[in-house]
C-alpha cells in the first residue's frame, strides 16, 4: 500500500469496465475515483456514447498527478467521447466552463478536489 493524500491509502483491486457489464443504460454517472478517472472514462467509453448520460466528476490536481495526469487530461477525455456542455459545481447557478485548461483549479492548490457536470449536447 502507498500513501496519496490526507492519510489515504493505495491498494490493489479487482476491476471490470463499465463497457463490459451487463448494467441498465444510465441516466447520471458520478464518478469520485481519486485520479482513475481517465482509465474509467476509457473503460465507459462505449457505454457513454451510447447513452449519453450526464457526468459528474471530481477532479484533484493531487490525485491525477499521481497517475501521471492533469486535471486538464481528465477534460480531454471526457470531451473525447463526445460534446458536452461542462459546468463548474459552485454556487446556485454554476457556471459554464469554457477554458478547459481550467485556470480556476490553483486558486485553491492542488489538493483541493473540483466538481464539473458535463451534460451532452444535442446532436
Amino acid at each position: 500500500m502507498n500513501t496519496l493524500s490526507h492519510g489515504e491509502t493505495l491498494g490493489d483491486c479487482e476491476v471490470a469496465r463499465l463497457d463490459d457489464l451487463e448494467v441498465p443504460p444510465p441516466d447520471v454517472m458520478k464518478i469520485d475515483v481519486e485520479g482513475s478517472e481517465v482509465a474509467l472514462l476509457t473503460g465507459a467509453a462505449g457505454t457513454i456514447r451510447k447513452h449519453r448520460p450526464i457526468i459528474v466528476i471530481e477532479v484533484s490536481g493531487t490525485t491525477a498527478a499521481y497517475f501521471g495526469q492533469t486535471p486538464k487530461d481528465v477534460v480531454d477525455a471526457v470531451y473525447s467521447i463526445g460534446d458536452w456542455r461542462m459546468l463548474y459545481l459552485w454556487g446556485r447557478r454554476p457556471p459554464e466552463v469554457t477554458d478547459r485548461s481550467l485556470p480556476h483549479t490553483t486558486r485553491l492548490g492542488p489538493m483541493h478536489g473540483w466538481n464539473y457536470a458535463f451534460i451532452p449536447r444535442e446532436t
